[in-house]
């Protein structure tokens, strides 16, 4: 018999358990009260289901899991993660050396820990995930807008007061952050696979395709693709309209910039003067942002 203590907010991965179940009513994002009939537990016993629907959580690597179908029965003592349905959505669960990792290819979505022979995990509730906005600081709208930026060079750019509305830099963990840096999975993870020509089998990172079309898209324009390799003042031309139709797009993508950006320069230096003025050493890519955001800010201060 084991018997442990645990609170509400805790979650058990079990590998026998062949549904999701909870017995907080308030979990759900969604929620849907009826007789689902019952589950039987280990000692052949039978519990009622009182409804069924889904439960977002969200980890401390800030990645979010929607569970779906999660069975709602109030007189069950644990919360249950069944490891079972999480294999079927395409999730691999590790468990080793009192850790528990869920992955799925090289990112790690979530994390728990052995105790008293159970693995658990501590997720936050995002019950109302589904009809409230997010509230995004000042810090975190920052980070966006300057692609992604670290947090060691948004310091730089607070010490030198251009950060309107910042006061303290410390960056939640972001997902697009966490899924750009992940590495690819490698190949020897695959089962072995030989050809007897040559280039019978070509391994190779595929991409796409993607869901948002470019303004180059049309395939009778290949001077416009050739400009990417020329310096970066003439990759404005990979924005240019080509046909009256492409107005709408761009008059789409023009406001969703506007929105992003402020409505006033911030001060005297742009980010990008102030960057080159420091310090030299500054990585290409770091510069390309900064610049990136400097003439985004002249475009929207000509509109206003």
């Amino acid at each position: 018999m084991v018997n442990i203590t645990h609170d509400d907010s805790s979650w058990v991965v079990d590998s026998g358990a062949t549904c999701h179940v909870t017995s907080q009513r308030d979990f759900y994002s969604s929620y849907t009260p009826g007789n689902f009939g019952n589950v039987r537990m280990g000692n052949n016993g039978q519990l009622k289901i009182a409804g069924i629907k889904d439960i977002c959580l969200k980890f401390d690597t800030g990645i979010e899991l929607v569970l779906h179908n999660v069975k709602h029965v109030p007189d069950m003592r644990l919360n249950l993660i069944s490891a079972g349905l999480l294999d079927d959505d395409g999730y691999s669960n590790n468990f080793g050396n009192g850790i528990w990792k869920l992955t799925r290819g090289s990112l790690i979505v979530a994390r728990g820990k052995r105790c008293s022979k159970l693995y658990m995990t501590h997720p936050k509730i995002f019950k109302d995930r589904v009809n409230v906005m997010v509230n995004t600081d000042m810090t975190d709208l920052w980070h966006k807008r300057l692609g992604h930026m670290s947090e060691k060079g948004m310091s730089l750019l607070l010490e030198r007061n251009v950060l309107p509305g910042v006061h303290d830099i410390h960056l939640k963990k972001c997902s697009h952050c966490l899924a750009g840096k992940q590495n690819r999975v490698s190949f020897k993870s695959h089962p072995p696979s030989r050809k007897e020509s040559i280039l019978d089998l070509v391994h190779s990172d595929v991409c796409g395709p993607m869901k948002t079309r470019t303004l180059c898209h049309a395939p009778d324009r290949p001077d416009d693709v050739a400009t990417a390799a020329q310096p970066f003042v003439n990759i404005r031309r990979l924005f240019s309209l080509g046909r009256r139709s492409e107005y709408a797009y761009f008059r789409d993508t023009a406001g969703l910039v506007h929105n992003l950006f402020p409505t006033a320069r911030p001060s005297e230096l742009l980010p990008s003067e102030i960057q080159i003025v420091r310090s030299r050493s500054v990585s290409i890519k770091y510069i390309l942002n900064n610049i990136m955001y400097s003439w985004l800010l002249l475009i929207h201060q000509k509109c206003t």
